[in-house]
């Protein structure tokens, strides 16, 4: 499984359980749309929802993750 999900911080953040919930262990979640400095803030919580972050890219302040469900 993957899943895209391409909105700011706060939404991501809010609303990391009902993705996790969508997801079956080993699937994949791809989340952008948000500035570099909040990809702390969002790993953090994605971490607590039992995701690990797997890649990490960055463009003009922009940043994607990649995380895969455990």
């Amino acid at each position: 499984d993957i899943v895209l999900a391409n909105i700011n911080r706060n939404i991501l953040t809010n609303d990391m359980n009902k993705y996790v919930d969508s997801l079956r262990k080993g699937g994949l979640i791809l989340m952008s749309g948000f500035f570099t400095t909040d990809a702390q803030i969002i790993e953090k919580e994605a971490n607590k929802n039992g995701l690990v972050l797997q890649k990490t890219h960055e463009r003009e302040g922009w940043a994607m993750l990649e995380f895969i469900k455990k």
